[in-house]
């Protein structure tokens, strides 16, 4: 399991000012996939359970129905109101490189996790320096073949308490030309809810079970 988060490195972080904005480019998969070249015709994908949480098919779903017949939707297409219950648990990523990702929008269950406010903060930097590359790496490949990715992450609370959630994410192309790539995520508590401490927040995160969807564009490598 890789462990992303330790105490002394989220305080560092957060004591941190926000990344700024860098322009990027489309990989040129996406490029391909934007101006209406995709790859290979879209794929039929799960009808649901696949283990999936209620809440990752809920998004999953409404993700679909974003994207209609094109491997992809565009910002415009995103229907937010599709998934207005599962807002508090939204993450939006914005992604212009394998070393640049940032929170674009962290639902309150998300920033309560971890005790601050995430949106404008690198996703990368959020892994201790030895995973950032990974990390960033990963998450790449997501958008550069374009696929919805499932991961399973175990947090370890102050109070000691573990919690096991679920992450379902997918990308969106954007509206305008030289805008970076978005990444749509719900995160889902798998575990019994426990009620939590008041300041309980996460310490450490591990990340396993990895899996990529194949949409239309193939599977990009997992190694």
């Amino acid at each position: 399991m890789d462990r992303f988060f330790s105490d002394a490195h989220i305080r560092a972080l957060l004591s941190a000012a926000p990344d700024a904005a860098r322009p990027g480019r489309l990989p040129d998969a996406v490029t391909m996939l934007s101006t209406g070249q995709p790859q290979s015709a879209p794929l039929p994908l799960p009808d649901g359970s696949g283990g999936m949480s209620p809440d990752s098919q809920k998004f999953f779903a409404a993700w679909k129905s974003w994207r209609g017949d094109q491997i992809l939707p565009r910002r415009a297409q995103v229907q937010l109101t599709t998934i207005a219950r599962l807002m508090p648990q939204l993450v939006v990523l914005e992604v212009r490189g394998p070393d640049r990702a940032t929170f674009r929008l962290a639902g309150d269950d998300i920033e309560r996790a971890f005790g601050a406010r995430l949106t404008g903060r690198s996703f990368i930097k959020m892994a201790e320096e030895a995973h950032q590359a990974r990390r960033g790496e990963l998450l790449w490949r997501q958008v550069s073949q374009p696929c919805v990715a499932i991961l399973q992450q175990e947090r370890e609370y102050r109070s000691g308490r573990r919690e096991i959630v679920e992450i379902v994410s997918a990308p969106v192309l954007p509206d305008a030309e030289g805008a970076p790539m978005q990444v749509f995520a719900v995160v889902s508590p798998l575990s019994r809810h426990v009620t939590t401490p008041e300041n309980d927040t996460v310490i450490r995160n591990f990340g396993r079970n990895l899996r990529f969807l194949d949409i239309g564009a193939g599977i990009p490598a997992q190694d």
